[in-house]
């Protein structure tokens, strides 16, 4: 598996991802998926945060990203590994990427979400160094 830095990538090949990446962990109803809001909020990423993606033979497996900024934060969001490739350390290693070269470019903490119940991540997370500094609860209105 190779992590790449998102913004040297054409757009083409990092759909199917975002796509599943959407599907599976941003929409409520997979109905509302619309590939033209997908592809431009996949630009904005690419334009405006930092990127990394793992690619696992000729199939981009996973991605990470930053999301947010503040003063003294940046926050990764968009941690994804397709589901044909988890269980082997994909998520961990592009995280573990982003934040090395977040931690080479910004004198800044880098903070995260994950969902309580998922245990894989929550202990890669763990693993890398970061610490659970509060629960909270995620309620969805639409």
């Amino acid at each position: 598996t190779g992590i790449h830095m998102g913004s040297i990538l054409p757009l083409p090949v990092l759909i199917p991802l975002q796509k599943a990446y959407e599907l599976e962990e941003v929409l409520l109803n997979p109905d509302y998926y619309d590939f033209r809001e997908s592809v431009i909020w996949l630009k904005n990423i690419l334009t405006r945060e930092t990127c990394f993606y793992a690619r696992t033979g000729f199939r981009y497996s996973g991605k990470a990203n930053t999301n947010a900024r503040g003063f003294k934060h940046i926050q990764i969001g968009g941690v994804f590994t397709h589901r044909d490739f988890r269980g082997k350390r994909i998520g961990k290693n592009t995280v573990a990427a982003l934040c090395s070269h977040l931690f080479s470019k910004e004198d800044m903490n880098i903070s995260l979400f994950v969902k309580q119940d998922n245990a894989a991540a929550v202990k890669a997370y763990t693993d890398l160094g970061f610490r659970i500094v509060n629960r909270m609860r995620t309620i969805y209105f639409y």
